[in-house]
């Protein structure tokens, strides 16, 4: 009897190994068939964004297709104008500042779609995001705090999120690390060899800055950072009203046109960091110029990793100088939330989302001919109108132009859709003019004559009204990743890349 009892836990223990184990075999098939089921997703959501967008159709000429980092947005302490459109896939935007965002494009823009790399990359933004929805809401809830009671706040959430970001910032890196088997940057070396004597100087640096900061092992994220603003510094003119360059900041890739201030101290911070920020610039680039091509991974892995323990020490002097200078901006902030225009808000919106269609609707028009032109090569495709509607016309060209039937009917068939396009977004925006222009007639005829502005001088005056607050809410995420005293490095680097990533949708999104 006590062996019959003695035996029964055993047995059970055994069932309940067995039945774990079964659980266990079942879960882990049910999690592969849901990862294989997400990866099939995946996999044809980018065969579909890939292969049948027209955009992406390879032209015949020689240059390498590449895809590069999207636009900077405009600088603080003085919004620009609308940066020039990139030409990228708008899937590629939710990964905007990554550090495998071109390794990432440029693989599946060359068919090397592996599901294994993209997957890995939509967890990892999975994984991003919930920290971005931590920290925005750690910030919205130390709004009502005095300054140095909301840095106490902002410390304490520093340091909880410290792990969670380091180990995240390490996922990038080998997402990065695995996309570089796929595309190693050997194209952007291809471009930076084709240059002629007049472009040499400064895109050389801007090839080398950009091949360090996407392409080359064993860097920080800081000093991958600091290429790409590099890159971003090589590659933009100065600000055509004033021919002066805006001035980078941190993050790396963060602008602010800096103004002089009366106070001694902060200007001396401010020499200081654009003096270091300098140096580890230059000697980072001259280390992307002389890297020898033929250089193994392992190498150059040791080689930048050498380089990197160097540096650590003055990235953190860049960091400790910038946050110097934050605290003494906050003291008197050169940014303040634009004040109230006293007009009325629907006569705004209407003034204001006109003049966001009318930009959208030419955005629109250009890509939609930079899509025929680059999809039907060696055809051209030029701007016309017809009846004050602009269309996209086909230009006369000889036999050797000419398409073979097949895709003759795809061209004329993309040519009709495009132009079907052009014709009806026209109408909506006419009626859309229509409904603006009798608001602000209308407007304007309850102000005081002997005051009131000429109706275009009201409707200038509403549309900047509309767009400063629009700009002040948009840019919300930039300016509290850059300006804002507390946060941690790593924290502004999320936050920065997120304003990235909203303003790039939004562009994107606006232009369709």
């Amino acid at each position: 009897m006590a062996t019959a009892q003695q035996s029964i836990p055993a047995d059970i223990a055994a069932r309940d190994k067995e039945l774990r184990d079964s659980i266990q075999r079942e879960d882990i098939r049910t999690r592969g068939i849901e990862q294989r089921a997400h990866m099939e997703s995946l996999t044809r959501d980018m065969v579909r964004r890939f292969w049948e967008e027209p955009w992406l159709a390879k032209s015949a000429g020689s240059q390498h297709d590449l895809v590069f980092p999207p636009v900077l947005p405009p600088v603080l302490h003085g919004l620009g104008p609308a940066e020039p459109v990139g030409a990228y896939p708008d899937f590629l935007a939710t990964y905007a500042g990554e550090p495998f965002f071109m390794a990432c494009g440029n693989s599946a823009f060359a068919g090397l779609n592996d599901w294994h790399q993209f997957y890995r990359a939509s967890r990892y933004a999975e994984s991003r995001d919930e920290l971005v929805a931590e920290l925005r809401a750690k910030l919205a809830a130390v709004t009502s705090l005095t300054p140095e009671q909301q840095r106490a706040e902002l410390a304490v959430f520093a340091a909880a999120q410290a792990k969670a970001l380091r180990d995240l910032e390490a996922e990038a890196e080998g997402t990065r690390e695995e996309f570089n088997y796929l595309d190693d940057g050997r194209a952007l070396m291809k471009e930076r060899k084709s240059l002629t004597p007049d472009e040499a100087t400064r895109l050389r640096t801007y090839y080398a800055a950009l091949r360090g900061a996407h392409y080359m092992p064993g860097l920080s994220i800081e000093q991958r950072q600091l290429l790409e603003s590099v890159a971003h510094e090589n590659s933009t003119a100065p600000d055509p009203a004033t021919r002066v360059r805006p001035s980078f900041f941190l993050p790396a890739s963060a602008r602010i046109r800096w103004q002089h201030s009366d106070d001694a101290q902060l200007n001396a911070h401010w020499a200081s960091f654009q003096q270091l920020r300098r140096e580890l610039a230059e000697q980072l680039v001259q280390s992307a110029l002389e890297l020898p091509p033929k250089i193994s991974r392992a190498a150059a892995r040791k080689l930048h990793a050498r380089l990197a323990e160097q540096q650590a020490n003055r990235f953190a002097e860049l960091d400790r100088l910038a946050e110097e200078i934050r605290l003494a901006l906050a003291k008197n902030p050169g940014l303040k939330a634009p004040a109230d225009s006293g007009h009325p808000p629907e006569v705004l919106r209407l003034a204001g989302e006109l003049r966001d269609r009318n930009r959208r609707f030419q955005d629109r028009t250009a890509q939609l001919l930079l899509e025929m032109n680059r999809r039907f090569a060696p055809s051209r495709f030029r701007l016309g109108s017809a009846n004050d509607v602009p269309t996209i016309e086909l230009e006369p060209a000889g036999t050797d132009a000419a398409p073979k039937a097949g895709k003759r009917s795809q061209q004329n068939h993309r040519l009709r859709e495009a132009n079907e396009w052009l014709a009806e977004t026209q109408r909506k925006l006419l009626a859309a003019g229509e409904e603006a222009a009798k608001a602000i007639q209308n407007y304007h005829a309850t102000l005081d004559p002997r005051q009131a502005p000429g109706v275009q001088e009201l409707t200038e005056s509403l549309v900047q009204s509309y767009l400063d607050r629009e700009n002040w809410h948009r840019f919300a995420d930039y300016r509290t990743a850059v300006l804002t005293p507390g946060l941690s490095p790593a924290q502004r680097r999320l936050l920065f890349n997120a304003a990235l990533r909203d303003l790039e949708q939004q562009r994107l999104q606006a232009a369709y």
